[in-house]
């Protein structure tokens, strides 16, 4: 009798050890100002003259990053910002050659808007330079002078297209397909590709004297230096291109909220030795799994070569899967016992490997890399985990409210009523045709009571 009792106390302390374990979430790597984004891109163009290139500097920061100041006017709230964007060019003996500026004056009606990291202000300067050796350093300022961000270009070689053979620095935009458009999308992220893109193009201007001329290349994936997520392998491509003749890019911004474009247009060199035209790499978005590529172009028959580094970079990769371990833990709503403890059994790229085997089944774009089922997933315990929080649960993906977002989303409408001794709230789905009633308990934690059937 005594050993059966025994037995039995030990089972019942397996079984709470486990549940304890199951709902044990890490805390997540911290990433601070995450929302803060700066990107800046230049591109290197040829210009009439055969003295001179055309110096393009693009820019793209999140509304996170500037200052809103509110205005009020006829009771009408506004929020403010005026970004002001300079480039300075150094010489090679650090003497400051140019300086160009942007401002622009932008208003927004939302709050929410004026602080989000997923809206953007776009914006470029250009200007015609002599060959030569330049450093340029990019600075983003608001009105009142405060610097926020800057970037420095490393020291970059200026020739002119139509008196030298020249491989320009790559340009990185949305599929570059000839025969269906000559508009195109830059990627402003510093030469990188959107994870969620579908696809790219990296277009490199480039000057030559034979139509028959050959550019070979070659793209390798390396994985990602942080070591905390496996992607498993990337795209990998090597082949040889004949430029698309006489032909360049021009720039075109309709406004500072909208992400500029690029025209394809035809350019014929008037001046010089060399013809002018470009390089269409085009990617497809298969195998545009996040990490660092190596691109090297080389000249066929000549030593003249380009090797840069591209990225592919998921710019609102949820906090929750930066950390393998804590995204499983964030999982637990969604998979059978047998499943979790599968994936908490193994090794952090093992861990990588299952999650991602898990969510490709629910891809809604198989033939694309990104996964908008995960991804709408993950952003949903981003958000339950900041906005959840209990007295009891620090960690708001933990709490009823919490559960309930993640695994349904944000509810059709929420209804709050404040009682003397108790609160209650309650979540209404009209596609679900249910509602979830919570009340808060002792300690003040909202806690769910009820489910309801709704027609």
């Amino acid at each position: 009798m005594r050993l059966r009792i025994i037995i039995i106390f030990i089972l019942l302390f397996q079984v709470c050890l486990l549940s304890a374990q199951r709902n044990n979430f890490k805390d997540p790597k911290p990433m601070f100002e995450a929302g803060k984004k700066f990107f800046s891109d230049i591109y290197i163009l040829p210009d009439t003259s055969s003295d001179s290139v055309v110096i393009c500097v693009l820019y793209k920061v999140s509304n996170q990053t500037l200052t809103f100041i509110k205005k009020s006017e006829n009771g009408i709230e506004n929020y403010l910002t005026v970004p002001n964007f300079e480039v300075e060019l150094k010489d090679s003996e650090g003497i400051i050659r140019k300086r160009i500026f942007s401002e622009d004056s932008i208003e927004v009606t939302d709050y929410e808007v004026s602080v989000s990291s997923n809206d953007y202000i776009y914006g470029f300067v250009s200007t015609k330079m002599k060959a030569g050796k330049y450093t340029l350093n990019a600075y983003l300022r608001c009105a009142n002078s405060q610097l926020l961000k800057n970037k420095i270009f490393p020291l970059i070689e200026f020739k002119n297209f139509q008196k030298d053979k020249i491989i320009s620095e790559p340009i990185i935009t949305s599929p570059f397909e000839p025969d269906k458009g000559i508009t195109v999308k830059p990627y402003i992220m510093g030469i990188g590709i959107p994870f969620s893109s579908e696809g790219a193009s990296i277009l490199i201007p480039v000057s030559y004297e034979s139509e028959f001329e050959k550019f070979k290349y070659t793209l390798k994936y390396t994985k990602p230096r942080e070591k905390y997520f496996d992607w498993g392998g990337g795209l990998n491509l090597s082949g040889a291109l004949v430029p698309l003749k006489n032909c360049s890019i021009t720039l075109n911004l309709t406004g500072p909220k909208e992400n500029p474009t690029a025209t394809i247009s035809s350019y014929i060199a008037s001046e010089g030795s060399f013809k002018l035209g470009l390089l269409n790499i085009i990617l497809t978005a298969d195998k545009l799994v996040p990490g660092n590529y190596e691109l090297n172009i080389v000249r066929e028959n000549s030593k003249d070569t380009i090797k840069r580094i591209i990225s592919v970079i998921w710019e609102d990769m949820p906090l929750s899967l930066s950390d393998p371990d804590y995204a499983v833990d964030a999982m637990y709503y969604i998979l059978a016992d047998e499943q979790y403890e599968t994936m908490k059994d193994g090794k952090t790229q093992e861990i990588s490997k299952y999650i991602l085997d898990y969510w490709k089944e629910k891809d809604p774009t198989k033939k694309t890399a990104y996964n908008e089922a995960m991804a709408e997933y993950f952003k949903r315990v981003d958000y339950a985990l900041q906005n959840f929080k209990e007295k009891s649960y620090k960690d708001g993906a933990k709490s009823d409210k919490g559960k309930i977002y993640i695994l349904y989303g944000k509810p059709t409408k929420m209804e709050k009523t404040l009682g003397e001794k108790q609160n209650v709230e309650v979540w209404k789905y009209d596609k679900l045709k249910k509602e979830f009633v919570f009340k808060t308990d002792s300690a003040g934690n909202y806690i769910l009571v009820q489910v309801n059937e709704i027609r």
